[in-house]
């Protein structure tokens, strides 16, 4: 799944890249939390990673095992990022893919 989101709020801007990109991540955990088919499901985190982007930015890549949760269905493991992309546009990608794919869609993902 990649999103692609672009923060309008003033007050939001404020906060700066790294925050809105927890905020982001947090939320799909939430989500992946309330919708697990496993009632002790909570973010099971197995690994981190960095990818460089387009801009030569590292981005922080968080593997999380699908076990027990709606996602398990698509593979055993979720790589989960996201990252500013230019100005206020950020992209938030939960991907299935291996890590060089993923790694390849981060580095060369660019809107202009």
């Amino acid at each position: 799944m990649l999103q692609i989101m672009e923060v309008y709020d003033e007050d939001m801007k404020l906060y700066g890249p790294e925050f809105i990109s927890q905020s982001w991540i947090m939320g799909i955990s939430i989500a992946a939390s309330m919708l697990s088919m496993d009632e002790d499901y909570s973010d099971k985190t197995i690994g981190n990673w960095s990818a460089v982007d387009y801009m030569g930015n590292n981005v922080t890549v968080s593997t999380i095992s699908t076990n027990g949760s709606f996602m398990g269905v698509f593979g055993k493991t979720a790589d989960i990022s996201h990252w500013n992309i230019g100005g206020d546009k950020y992209a938030g990608l939960v991907s299935f893919f291996d890590k060089n794919t993923t790694r390849q869609i981060i580095g060369t993902l660019k809107i202009d």
